[in-house]
């Protein structure tokens, strides 16, 4: 499954390898939500998904 937000050449590029690709909204919650902290030496990296209504925040 692929969110229509990608490019059409990404799923023509995937068919051509022989993946079955069937499209779904641009930002679909069916395909899940994350957030995440990374942990570096010294500093984080924080990101949210735009699917779900949370946030990231590393302090």
């Amino acid at each position: 499954m692929l969110e229509a937000r990608f490019p059409g050449e990404v799923a023509e590029a995937l068919s051509a390898r022989g993946h079955e690709v069937l499209m779904c909204d641009p930002v679909d919650p069916v395909m899940g939500t994350v957030q995440l902290i990374e942990v570096h030496d010294g500093y984080y990296v924080a990101a949210t998904d735009p699917r779900g209504d949370g946030v990231a925040l590393a302090a």
